[in-house]
């Protein structure tokens, strides 16, 4: 994207694409209407975050909900057969050296990806309400203000950083 060619915020405003489930389940004679499309679903970061020994950072419910069973299998299986133990106490420095510079990628990536999300999410578009992070950070009781919503999102995105070792 370029701002001479098409400015920045006409593209996050109006062509980005609205992307919404909408879809839900009766729970206890209720209807409860699950969050939309987000990064979360992304097989890739799952599946890094298990090959290098990293904690999920949904819950049991949200994996349930908005992760296909073959992908909740497949990271499970990453995540059980990890091995990065084995090569953080061995000998193989060449092996550490290359698992090293994953984790450096990968902190590289969510420093990046923090840096984009405030502005990204600072522009106006209603229709992403029900989407963004996969959580609604942006439609909230507990975050009155688009300001106290981008911290909470912040706080997710540095705690995240800091996990990733």
């Amino acid at each position: 994207m370029n701002d001479a060619k098409i400015p920045r915020a006409l593209w996050m405003r109006y062509a980005q694409g609205f992307q919404a489930w909408a879809c839900g389940e009766i729970v206890d004679g209720e209807y409860v209407e699950y969050d939309g499309l987000s990064g979360n679903q992304l097989l890739v970061f799952q599946a890094v975050d298990a090959f290098l020994g990293l904690e999920s950072y949904l819950s049991d419910k949200d994996l349930q909900r908005y992760i296909p069973a073959a992908q909740r299998a497949f990271v499970t299986s990453l995540r059980t057969h990890n091995f990065r133990q084995n090569i953080d106490s061995g000998e193989d420095v060449t092996l550490k050296n290359e698992i090293n510079k994953m984790v450096k990628t990968m902190k590289r990536f969510r420093h990046a990806h923090r840096g984009r999300a405030r502005p990204y999410l600072n522009q106006p578009a209603p229709e992403r309400l029900m989407m963004t992070a996969g959580k609604s950070v942006l439609e909230s009781d507990e975050r009155q203000s688009l300001n106290a919503v981008l911290d909470f999102l912040d706080s997710f995105l540095v705690r995240r950083l800091k996990e990733t070792f």
